[in-house]
């Protein structure tokens, strides 16, 4: 009989030991509920809940929906942003789809309301750390180690679209492409930051012009030192530029960026486009 207590009490000692281990758990898994509120329009108050990793969403006190699954949770951006991204007196809804570095990358649902049923259809397009400037205007900013990608996008009722892309090459340079509802209609290689169209001075004594954006596509034609280049494209590395020159003609070739000098102002000194025999 002793026997038989002695381990009636050490059951009843493990299932308590259970019991204990299991309450940190619940209290773990109710703090990873986060629950984020907001007003989509007058008379339309949803409810968007970041469990584990799916967010839910809820008009009012209907049933809980999912929206989005498989993200990840973490970092100190916050998770759910409610922007009106179209100006359609609507919000639209970004939840986070995880945060790595100085990159916060969220996914946007654009928000619907026809009949009274509020729909929400989920954009192409990843956004980084996404706000609205003073021009009405949605932000996207990617990090690439020192360098940004800057996307603008610009609502008009139904119709949402991309309409500026700026992606630095280096220090001196971004691509900067234009687009409207029908899509890219501009290109530009502007100086870093600026709406400047980047130009370039010749500092070698000759500057050989490539077919293209290799060594093996050299020519004997060649700028001279201090003519004035205004810059057309870029590699991805800049090593090769393609460049204008504006003589008795119009010279569109690709230069080594070595042979070259970036400058903001229209100066570099003599102009004269040499060929030689």
């Amino acid at each position: 009989m002793k026997y038989l207590k002695n381990k009636i009490v050490a059951f009843v000692f493990f299932i308590l030991l259970l019991a204990q281990a299991s309450i940190p758990s619940f209290a773990s898994a109710e703090k990873s509920v986060r629950v984020f509120s907001s007003v989509l329009a007058t008379g339309y108050d949803i409810q968007v809940k970041l469990e584990e990793n799916r967010y839910w969403f809820r008009m009012g006190d209907n049933e809980w929906v999912l929206l989005k699954g498989d993200v990840l949770q973490g970092g100190k951006a916050v998770e759910v942003l409610f922007m009106d991204v179209n100006d359609n007196k609507i919000n639209d809804v970004f939840v986070k789809l995880f945060e790595v570095g100085a990159n916060s990358l969220y996914a946007l649902f654009i928000t619907t309301i026809n009949d009274g049923g509020v729909l929400f259809s989920e954009h192409g397009e990843v956004f980084g750390s996404p706000y609205l400037n003073n021009q009405g205007a949605l932000i996207s900013v990617k990090h690439d180690g020192p360098f940004s990608k800057i996307e603008k996008f610009y609502g008009d009722g139904d119709v949402f679209y991309r309409s500026e892309l700026r992606e630095a090459i280096n220090s001196d340079l971004e691509r900067v492409i234009i687009y409207d509802k029908r899509g890219k209609t501009g290109f530009s290689i502007n100086f870093l930051g600026t709406n400047i169209t980047a130009g370039a001075c010749v500092i070698s004594e000759r500057a050989y012009l490539s077919r293209g954006p290799s060594s093996a596509e050299v020519t004997k034609a060649y700028f001279v030192k201090g003519d004035r280049l205004v810059v057309l494209d870029s590699t991805s590395d800049a090593e090769w530029l393609k460049v204008r020159y504006r003589g008795k003609i119009v010279t569109e070739a690709w230069v080594s960026q070595e042979m070259l000098r970036f400058n903001i102002d229209d100066q570099c000194g003599e102009n004269m486009l040499n060929f030689s025999s």
